[in-house]
């Protein structure tokens, strides 16, 4: 059985950016990836502060095939230290911009949440600074998998 799906890359470009206060995160990154012409990559890294964050969760799920599912959107009320981010951008099937991205934030009590970010309910608070590294060789589509049942990230060499 085929354990790993992965494709070699030798060139790529970095854009390292800040996003604004009052910005959503994940629009944030969709804009950088538009103003600097990145239509797949990875989102290595982001650091910052959030004013309100949402995120979903793996769940049990017994009747799923992989026996998880997501939880419905958590918010959180910040100020929020974004500790970390990663993630993937890329297209749909239908050409649209997707970005799947992880992440973990901290509370005032000193709390660590994290989670798979919900577009257009993560605040920049003070700012988030971002590292996203361009692909020029290969195309990220997400699609259903049947395997999973979930909507994946497929790795296509160019």
């Amino acid at each position: 059985m085929k354990k790993t799906q992965t494709i070699v890359l030798n060139e790529s470009k970095i854009v390292v950016g800040r996003i604004l206060p009052g910005v959503d995160l994940m629009e944030g990154i969709h804009q950088m990836c538009k103003e600097n012409n990145i239509q797949f990559g990875v989102v290595g890294a982001v650091l910052g502060s959030l004013s309100s964050g949402c995120i979903v969760y793996a769940i049990p799920d017994e009747d799923n095939s992989m026996e998880i599912r997501y939880s419905e959107p958590t918010h959180f009320n910040g100020p929020l230290e974004l500790l970390c981010c990663q993630g993937i951008v890329g297209k749909d099937e239908d050409g649209k911009f997707q970005i799947h991205l992880h992440g973990l934030m901290g509370d005032k009590n000193l709390r660590i949440i994290g989670g798979h970010f919900i577009p257009n309910e993560n605040k920049i608070l003070a700012t988030a600074e971002v590292m996203i590294q361009a692909v020029e060789e290969a195309e990220f589509i997400r699609k259903y998998d049947k395997e999973t049942g979930f909507s994946l990230f497929h790795f296509i060499q160019k």
